[in-house]
């Protein structure tokens, strides 16, 4: 029987991978303790870096704090009138009751099987039973044989036949 031995290569492969998880397990230490290295540069402001009223010995513009009037500006009309309705404390007249705007959708039987109906509509095909909720907003009532031909009947009143 032979043995074999650790040749060179694995020796090399062995400390190279420790090399490496000592290098990944020291540098961010490196990072943390030498952040003026990889921070981003420091942002400089100029000017009153005192927070709170400016100094008294600042120059401020004229207009600055200056009441306005609306003879100072002949370019446009300002109008001085405080938001609101005049005589918004009146009673109005009730609004009328407005219909759903725009068109449920429409939607129509496809086959029936089992007890259960295809229907399709803009999005697509669906498997709806008794109970489930339909795209305009009613539920399924039942779904039966009436005449030879099946149909589906909503919430709402409304018959679906198979076309």
């Amino acid at each position: 029987m032979h043995r074999r031995g650790l040749t060179k290569g694995d020796i090399v492969i062995t400390a190279g991978g420790l090399g490496l998880a000592f290098a990944c397990a020291v540098f961010p230490w490196y990072v943390f303790l030498n952040q003026d290295q990889f921070s981003p540069p420091e942002m400089r402001f100029s000017g009153n870096m005192t927070p709170g009223r400016p100094d008294a010995s600042t120059v401020q513009p004229p207009l600055v704090m200056a009441p306005m009037t609306p003879d100072e500006f002949p370019v446009m009309e300002l109008d001085l009138f405080a938001t609101g309705t005049p005589g918004a404390d009146e009673p109005r007249e009730a609004v009328a009751d407005q219909p759903f705007p725009g068109e449920l959708p429409v939607y129509r039987l496809v086959h029936v099987a089992n007890g259960r109906a295809m229907i399709e509509d803009d999005g697509g095909l669906f498997v709806v039973q008794p109970g489930s909720p339909l795209p305009d907003a009613t539920t399924v009532a039942s779904i039966e044989q009436r005449e030879g031909k099946w149909v589906l009947v909503n919430s709402s009143g409304s018959i679906f036949t198979v076309e």
